[in-house]
């Protein structure tokens, strides 16, 4: 399954890139979900999701609709404006509890911290919409759509497109994340 999670307010790449896959993939379910209104709480980094309700937020919020799509998709893609090289805030706090879905403590390999997913999660992408982007901004997405990749352990692709994306663009990103 594939799951876009989109900060729509400002950008629609999440819904093209939605209405490209249902119009594509007659086989493999697409789901959309507009980040943009929900009440979704910061994580606060307390762990009562890793020791006190393994897997659930103690911190009741919109997050719990979300959680199980997040658990049953295999590519998981995330858009929204660019923010300072990142996400937007609301896009921002989904990603920050997406650790639901990890294993509970975290494991040593090739040299770095991973704490892997229970998920079905093979892919995550990050999408970032920007007419004004420096290369400085450009790295420090991809560079964290890397570190959350190697964190929970999955193949990553973080992209930056220009807020006057064709349908051909839109292609072209799907492509790249097929080919992941």
């Amino acid at each position: 399954m594939i799951v876009i999670i989109s900060d729509d307010k400002k950008e629609n790449i999440g819904k093209s890139l939605y209405q490209y896959y249902k119009g594509k993939s007659q086989e493999e379910e697409v789901e959309f979900v507009s980040a943009s209104g929900l009440d979704i709480k910061p994580c606060y980094g307390c762990e009562g999701c890793t020791y006190k309700t393994y897997g659930e937020c103690v911190f009741r919020d919109d997050m719990d609709s979300i959680v199980p799509l997040l658990m049953e998709g295999d590519t998981i893609i995330y858009t929204s404006p660019m923010v300072w090289g990142g996400f937007s805030a609301c896009i921002k706090r989904i990603v920050d509890k997406m650790s639901l879905t990890g294993y509970r403590f975290y494991n040593y390999k090739n040299g770095e911290l991973v704490k892997g997913t229970i998920s079905k999660m093979t892919k995550i992408v990050g999408i970032a919409e920007s007419d004004k982007t420096t290369e400085n901004e450009r790295l420090s997405f991809e560079n964290l759509l890397k570190e959350i990749g190697n964190i929970i352990d999955v193949k990553h692709l973080g992209r930056v497109v220009a807020s006057s994306y064709a349908s051909t663009d839109v292609e072209k990103l799907a492509l790249e994340v097929a080919e992941l």
